[in-house]
This record gives C-alpha cells, sequence and structure tokens, in this order.
C-alpha cells in the first residue's frame, strides 16, 4: 500500500478479490492510518496484482507558505513567498 506514492505497508489479499474489498482492506492498515488520518482522499489508483496507492490531500494544500507566516513577518528566502 502506497500514499502518494510511496510505500505505507504491505497487505495480501487473495488475487479474484474485489476492488473495493481491496481498498478498504488498503485504508484500513495499521501502517496506513497515520498517513491518511484527519486528510482527504483524492484518488485511489490500483494496479491490479500490484500495488493500491492513495493519493491524499495535505491539510494545507489550499495555503501557501506566505501564509503560515505571522503577519509582518518575512520569508527567510526573501523573496515574500
Amino acid at each position: 500500500m502506497q500514499v502518494n506514492s510511496k510505500l505505507r505497508g504491505v497487505i495480501r489479499v487473495p488475487a479474484n478479490t474485489a476492488t473495493a474489498a481491496i481498498e478498504a482492506t488498503a485504508l484500513a492498515s495499521e501502517k496506513v492510518q497515520p498517513f491518511i488520518a484527519g486528510k482527504t482522499i483524492k484518488k485511489i489508483i490500483r494496479v491490479p496484482r500490484k500495488l493500491v496507492n492513495s493519493v491524499v490531500a495535505c491539510r494545507y494544500s489550499s495555503l501557501k507558505s506566505r501564509d503560515l507566516l505571522p503577519p509582518g513577518e518575512k520569508s527567510p528566502r526573501g523573496n515574500g513567498i
């Protein structure tokens, strides 16, 4: 099982298992839970008999780095971003 294309856990299921059951098993995995908890799953990519990859949105994906700075503080990079 991958989260954002990084291997986070391994599950083994029979080859003839339904897609929905494989996805549910992968997302319920103990190893995967910390990486998806509280986040939105945008897409699940499944390569038959190989892998399941979930694309997870970051909690701050709609924010720019400048939005995380306190008011009036400049970026250490000096470009205002």
